[in-house]
């Protein structure tokens, strides 16, 4: 067997004696809490192993935060959870509860909808498969009366488009701005939600990452 062949199987059966056991910590990572972490915690966060390491991780990260800290994103959270929670998933679980989760309480928030309209075209196949299933074999429509070839199928999704602004304390003291807003698009059946554009997430990624490092009380 080539060497570089055994190199990497032996790598691969490996690999799961040093996955990481985080134990009761194992989905911290994903908590209101741990939105607050830094680029560098969170580097930090991803290369530990052991549930002894989360811990005292845990503990480190609370302790270089006010004394309230916890108390205060437990209360955004369940703010979050009571008003932006759509269908199963929990408000504090989507973006649109990560930016009310770190600057606390919007000055101002708007929700607004509208409809995603999706359009298909038929193909051949498709549109064989569509006549054949509206004639029968009695003399009912013909293959001629149905929907002909290079039509289009429609398909819309109901969207629920937040505006959440904040202003402030909660933005001045963070990100240095007078104000700021959030636009995200939530689809309106599964509460999945992104930012509007690409360009707003990349801003607001920015944006949280000051908002993380304002939460760390100077000594």
């Amino acid at each position: 067997m080539n060497r570089i062949l055994r190199f990497a199987i032996a790598t691969l059966v490996a690999l799961p004696m040093f996955a990481a056991d985080l134990g009761k910590f194992s989905k911290w990572s994903d908590s209101p809490q741990s939105y607050f972490m830094t680029k560098a915690e969170r580097q930090q966060w991803d290369a530990l192993t052991t549930e002894a390491d989360a811990e005292k991780f845990v503990a480190e990260f609370l302790a270089k935060r006010e004394p309230g800290f916890a108390a205060e994103v437990a209360k955004r959270a369940e703010q979050a959870d009571k008003y932006l929670t759509i269908a199963d998933r929990a408000g504090s679980k989507t973006l649109r509860g990560k930016v009310v989760v770190l600057f606390g309480p919007p000055s101002g928030l708007n929700i607004s909808n509208r409809a995603n309209t999706t359009t298909k075209r038929d193909n051949p196949i498709m549109a064989g498969a569509l006549s054949n299933a509206g004639s029968t074999s009695g003399g009912g429509r013909s293959a001629d009366s149905v929907t002909p070839t290079g039509s289009s199928i429609s398909t819309s999704q109901g969207i629920r488009v937040y505006s959440i602004t904040f202003s402030g304390d909660a933005t001045t003291k963070t990100i240095d701005k007078q104000s700021v807003t959030f636009i995200i698009d939530a689809d309106a059946a599964t509460g999945k939600d992104e930012f509007a554009s690409r360009s707003a997430g990349k801003e607001a990624e920015e944006y949280f990452e000051l908002a993380a490092r304002a939460s760390i009380v100077r000594k």
